[in-house]
This record gives C-alpha cells, sequence and structure tokens, in this order.
C-alpha cells in the first residue's frame, strides 16, 4: 500500500470477511480494489461486484500525486454527482484509517489516534464516533457522556448524530430513547438492514 496510507496490519480483516459481513447486512455490491504507490504519486483501483451473481460489474482506475487525490477522482468515476468527503485532511484520514485497521491487541493505540484525528478536525463526525465505540468496547464508560457532549456540540453530518444519539440512549439504558434514536438514524440509513432489523426487534419487544 502507499506510504500515505500506511501499512495494513497483517491481523487485518481481509476481504473474505469483508464479503461476509456485506451479505449479512444485506449489499448486493462490493467494492474491492488495491493501492499502489506511484513516483510521485498513487494509483488506486477498485472493481464492483454483483454479489448475487459474483460478476464484475466495473473495474476503474484513478491516479493522483496523493491518496486524498485519487480517491476524489475515483469517486467521480463511479458517479459523476459524488460528493466530497466529509474532511479533506489527509492527515486526519490517515489517522483514521489506520485507527480502524488496528487489532483489538492495540486497542489503546486506536483510541489515541481517534483522538488527535478529532482535536485536528473536530467536526469529523466518523472519527468522534469510532472513538465513542472503542471506549464502550474498552468498557471505559467513566467520562463517555462527556465525551458524546463534546461530539455533538460540533456540526456533524446527519448520520454521525443520529449514531451518537443511539449512543447516548444506550448508555443510560433508556429503551425509549434508543428506539426512537433509531428511528432517526434508519431515516437516515434507509439502506442499513441491521439497524432496520435492530429496531423492529425492539420496537416488538417493548409492544
Amino acid at each position: 500500500q502507499a506510504g500515505t496510507l500506511g501499512a495494513r496490519p497483517a491481523g487485518a480483516p481481509g476481504l473474505s470477511t469483508e464479503r461476509a459481513s456485506a451479505l449479512l447486512a444485506g449489499s448486493t455490491r462490493l467494492i474491492s480494489g488495491y493501492v499502489e504507490r506511484r513516483p510521485g504519486g498513487v494509483r488506486i483501483a477498485a472493481v464492483v461486484e454483483d454479489l448475487t451473481n459474483g460478476k464484475t460489474l466495473r473495474s476503474v482506475a484513478a491516479e493522483a500525486g496523493s491518496a486524498f487525490g485519487a480517491l476524489q477522482s475515483l469517486s467521480q468515476s463511479f458517479s459523476g454527482s459524488a460528493k466530497p468527503y466529509l474532511t479533506s485532511d489527509e492527515n486526519v484520514l490517515r489517522l483514521y484509517a489506520t485507527a480502524l485497521d488496528e487489532d483489538t491487541g492495540h486497542i489503546d493505540r486506536r483510541e489515541e489516534e481517534l483522538r488527535q484525528a478529532v482535536q485536528s478536525a473536530p467536526g469529523f463526525g466518523p472519527a468522534w464516533a469510532t472513538l465513542v465505540q472503542t471506549r464502550l468496547f474498552k468498557g471505559e464508560r467513566v467520562g463517555l457522556e462527556e465525551l458524546i457532549a463534546d461530539a455533538r456540540a460540533h456540526q456533524l453530518d446527519p448520520v454521525v448524530s443520529a449514531n451518537l444519539e443511539v449512543a447516548a440512549a444506550e448508555l443510560k439504558n433508556d429503551r425509549a430513547g434508543i428506539i426512537a434514536a433509531q428511528r432517526k438514524l434508519a431515516a437516515v440509513s434507509p439502506g442499513d438492514t441491521v439497524l432496520l432489523r435492530s429496531l423492529a426487534e425492539r420496537e416488538m419487544a417493548s409492544g
């Protein structure tokens, strides 16, 4: 992989794991690919696969002076109406991507990378949401309400804001609040079948 993205740990989930997760989530398309370092830049190639029959639907590639530039060009190859990502800070993206690749044996390092990301870009919602989930995974609830409040004080994207609302309700074990927050999240993530299933189960259980 390109040095700007950092090395992928050997123990990180591979495509086979991600394929299974995509199928369980109800996805019908899977995008996979690779990053290649080129003299003076980065090349990213991607393949779109139809999960229903295993056929390749499309292959695209983009090259630029940086990983971020290549990703932006690649997104335009997929759709001319593709919107810019939530941050254009390459260092923040590197920290976030590296944190996502950390295995559970380096959970403290993941938390530190995410903290650096939100300090550098307080409006980058995905890093906030992952930081909250990391603290929950570690079982560290002390100060978590304050962390969620700090995150929600910023102008974040609707999906992350709804996710944080769910986390805040779960932290208080507020069943009605969880359902209300999940409904908001479902409204902005209508294609999330796992979420819809969870919401339906909670609503049935609550009567």
